[in-house]
């Protein structure tokens, strides 16, 4: 339906001092809004158009400060990959990880009888393949191509049950006599699979008489409880070190056993199926960084490994509440890398993608009402030209608007801060920035 309206001279008059009064009551409030501060945040908001149904304001100027993570979990329910080694950060200091894991025995045409009848006639070799991440080389980092690596047989189970986290306890997994590899190994940049090998005293501890009564298939698990893999202790200069990222669960990690027995030449092959466990152990120095990194107040420090993240104290609905009648039509949230800092280290890559999260007044932290919609929707993508992530906020600040939830601060972190062992420092202040393009009701 069209309805026309025949409008005299006097009514049009009256007609544009009421568009002139509202135009200049919006601008007045734009004003007043810009001036207030809220937990340390002072805003600008500046309109980038000014057509009656398409607007664009953009708020900057927000506090921001670089925080601690004590216990994040890291078993394979939380990390895709496993990690092992040590990296000096030129900003972060010392980072090291090492990981636990079970193997199993997957292969039904294995005969475990030759073992406990001890039919066999010689062990023959001992191998252990570790296949990088993405099957690339370049997926672990650091400079070194020469590592001295130490390998201990558990004397422990991991249990089934049990959560584990980056700063577990060890010690009690392994005990000084259970380690079975301590020597240097050297690098090749063309494979895709690290191989060790391991001496053919492993098998010794399969054929223990107590492990031998209940060595089955099934149960190897409960024989051999698996391998904790570590660097040996060091400390590496400044941009040096390694820090190894492995894939347990493809097909070319595994164990293999090679005996020959009296019906000829075997290999059994142990792997780590669905039903093994294994986790991380992360060790940062980072927490003796803190206090200086917060006293840079131009930046803020974020690195996976479960050791720093960031708050961002940006709480839109206290500066739009009053004067914001509108529908949110897109609103990003965007941070600036500081590439000048970063740029002293060229052996540990930027975090590929950043994760948004909020805080409530009660400190609960909850995924953004846009990540709930689909699964990549607000995570923030590196932009290749200028090294800046932006987040989409949109759905989480019109909830906000509508009352409907409540921020007190954004919380900023690794995609999966468990499972990266990477770096960035963003800018804060004015580099910290909330577009939001929107429509009046």
């Amino acid at each position: 339906m069209i309805l026309i309206m025949n409008l005299s001279k006097p009514m049009l008059r009256k007609r544009n001092n009421f568009f002139a009064t509202f135009f200049f009551i919006l601008l007045i409030t734009i004003s007043l809004t810009s001036c207030h501060k809220n937990e340390g945040i002072v805003s600008d908001i500046n309109p980038l158009e000014n057509s009656f149904s398409n607007h664009e304001m953009e708020l900057k100027n927000f506090k921001a400060e670089t925080i601690i993570s004590d216990s994040i979990a890291t078993d394979e329910f939380n990390c895709a990959y496993n990690y092992f080694g040590a990296y000096q950060h030129p900003k972060f200091g010392l980072l090291k990880s090492s990981f636990a894991a079970q193997f199993g025995i997957y292969n039904n045409n294995i005969d475990i009888s030759e073992i406990k009848t001890q039919s066999i006639t010689s062990f023959d070799s001992v191998s252990l393949s570790l296949a990088y991440a993405n099957n690339n080389y370049g997926s672990f980092l650091g400079s070194d191509t020469v590592k001295n690596v130490q390998i201990y047989m558990l004397s422990n189970p991991i249990i089934g049950t049990t959560s584990y986290f980056n700063n577990t306890d060890i010690s009690p997994f392994i005990a000084s006599g259970n380690m079975i590899f301590d020597a240097s190994i050297g690098i090749n940049p063309n494979n895709s699979v690290l191989k060790i090998k391991l001496p053919t005293t492993f098998f010794n501890y399969l054929l223990l008489p107590d492990n031998l009564d209940n060595l089955t298939t099934d149960n190897i698990k409960g024989v051999f409880k698996g391998l904790y893999i570590k660097l040996k202790d060091n400390e590496p200069s400044t941009g040096l070190g390694n820090i190894f990222s492995v894939d347990l669960r493809n097909v070319s990690s595994k164990i293999e056993l090679g005996y020959t027995s009296n019906t000829g030449k075997k290999v059994i092959t142990m792997t780590v199926g669905a039903d093994c466990r294994r986790f991380n152990i992360y060790n940062s120095n980072i927490k003796s960084k803190i206090t200086d990194l917060n006293t840079d107040t131009n930046n803020i420090y974020i690195q996976g490994f479960a050791s720093s993240s960031a708050k961002v104290y940006c709480n839109p609905y206290s500066l739009l509440k009053d004067s914001f009648p509108r529908a949110i039509v897109k609103a990003n949230l965007e941070f600036e890398v500081n590439n000048d800092l970063l740029g002293i280290d060229a052996y540990f890559p930027y975090i590929s993608k950043l994760k948004l999260w909020y805080i409530d007044e009660n400190d609960n932290v909850t995924y953004l009402k846009d990540e709930l919609v689909s699964n990549d929707y607000a995570v923030g993508g590196t932009i290749s030209s200028n090294k800046n992530y932006s987040f989409n906020i949109s759905q989480t600040l019109q909830y906000l608007l509508n009352n409907k939830i409540n921020i007190k601060c954004f919380l900023i972190t690794c995609d999966n801060r468990n499972n990266i062992p990477r770096s960035v420092i963003l800018k804060t202040g004015n580099n910290i920035k909330l577009k939001i393009k929107y429509t009046k009701f």
